[in-house]
């Protein structure tokens, strides 16, 4: 305790309030885990045993059945990725369904995010409205308390009060990604900069061009472990070239698209490297990325695990657009200084103003799963629950009531139309995803509220 009494000598009193709630936290991680291994250690861990190995054995016998080779598996993401997309439409109910969550900081002022309708958006909430993406027809806003206040609580966004527990992406990556060449994406705008990260998935990749080369141009850690290749981008050419024979048309053809999609993303990060620029994966109008844009950068990201998705790669997905410290900036934005002052140093309109340029990007992202087909020719939503989380309640204030949280998807089991209330815990939303999924029993540390998200 005399090293946290010291802090005060040398810094202002609220950055030592912060950083001496961090070591307690961090301090209580231990304790935290093994009272979550002890309930996870009973029948939820008997259920998702026998989940995961009744799903994998299916795949073995069908990746047998369709003569791919383990080479070929070992060296290209992609293969897996379509062996996977076969293995969901062979067994829709349990294996295609998908999970993306998405996190910006700071939350918003209690009465500045629930819309009144459909096509009536509030002050921050506007980006899902009329005029912008135009995605508010699915999506069930919520105001929920999260458990606890202050900065250094990010995991809270996604279910959890602490650091040492798993957080619910985490959970269900170990159930969704047995069958995929990667069990999770992880990536940021802006969100390893300072601060908590809000998920245990981690590390958070927070570079575009390092994620897009990660996960498809390099063999995949999971199923087919292999570095003994010498240009991973040309062995899934190569992969591709010799199962051929082996694919219906309509895989060929979800190929020939998704490669050329993954082509406008590579232009685009060509363009953010100051290289030339042929159009971007919204269409041959979009802007070169700035990689200094919080947004720009978050919509990039939001469009690689849009990708990944498409073909296969994984089931499961965050993407952290900056943290809970806020130090990022906006881009054409009356106020000129960080996030984290627009809580603070300015007045309320200002904190809107922020929030409404953040909420951006999740609404573009919800717009991409609604655009973009999956492995069944449906657009991705209808096999995707997208949920949108964040850390506090009121930023102004560090308050945990009323945080600006929602989710929407078009699968069966949830609510697929436009509502907005308040209520309930982090939990009990988060608790209500695996519910509807259906996979509920395999996992530990929910609400029992679903706050009317199930359908």
């Amino acid at each position: 305790m005399k090293r946290i009494k010291d802090l005060y000598k040398i810094m202002p009193s609220e950055k030592a309030n912060r950083i001496k709630l961090d070591l307690e936290m961090r301090a209580q991680a231990p304790e935290n885990f093994k009272n979550y291994l002890k309930e996870d250690a009973a029948e939820a861990l008997k259920h998702r045993e026998e989940f995961l190995k009744k799903d994998r054995r299916r795949f073995l016998d069908m990746i047998g059945k369709a003569g791919i080779s383990t080479g070929l598996l070992r060296s290209s993401a992609m293969i897996g990725g379509i062996m996977a997309n076969r293995h969901a439409l062979a067994a829709p109910d349990i294996s295609n369904m998908r999970v993306v969550y998405c996190y910006f900081n700071s939350g918003a002022q209690p009465g500045s995010w629930l819309p009144s309708s459909a096509t009536t958006m509030n002050a921050v909430s506007q980006p899902y409205g009329p005029g912008a993406h135009d995605v508010a027809s699915i999506c069930n806003f919520r105001q929920v308390n999260v458990l606890a206040s202050g900065h250094s609580n990010a995991t809270q966004a996604i279910g959890v009060p602490g650091y040492g527990i798993p957080t619910m992406d985490t959970r269900i990556a170990r159930v969704l990604g047995a069958t995929s060449p990667y069990s999770h994406m992880y990536l940021g705008s802006e969100a390893t900069t300072s601060g908590t990260l809000c998920s245990t998935l981690g590390p958070c990749q927070d570079n575009p061009v390092t994620a897009y080369t990660t996960f498809f141009k390099t063999a995949p850690p999971s199923l087919m472990q292999d570095t003994s290749y010498l240009r991973a981008h040309r062995a899934n050419k190569n992969a591709l070239e010799e199962i051929k024979n082996k694919l219906s048309l309509e895989e060929r053809n979800r190929i020939d698209i998704h490669a050329a999609a993954l082509q406008k993303i590579e232009d685009r990060l060509t363009a953010a490297q100051g290289g030339g620029m042929t159009g971007g994966s919204c269409g041959p109008t979009a802007t070169p990325v700035d990689p200094g844009n919080i947004q720009q950068r978050g919509r990039l990201q939001a469009d690689i695990i849009v990708a990944a998705l498409q073909c296969g790669l994984t089931k499961v997905a965050t993407l952290q657009v900056g943290n809970h410290q806020g130090p990022w900036h906006g881009h054409n934005t009356a106020y000129k200084g960080d996030s984290h002052n627009s809580c603070h140093s300015d007045g309320p309109n200002t904190f809107d103003e922020m929030q409404r340029y953040i909420n951006d990007v999740p609404a573009y992202f919800l717009k991409r799963l609604m655009l973009v087909a999956g492995p069944d020719g449906r657009p991705l939503i209808e096999s995707t629950v997208f949920v949108q989380v964040t850390c506090m309640g009121n930023g102004r204030d560090h308050t945990p009531d009323n945080g600006p949280f929602m989710v929407a998807t078009k699968r069966p089991g949830f609510s697929n139309t436009f509502s907005a209330s308040r209520g309930g815990t982090t939990e009990d939303l988060h608790g209500a995803i695996p519910k509807g999924l259906g996979i509920d029993k395999m996992l530990t540390g929910m609400g029992t509220p679903t706050l009317g998200l199930l359908a």
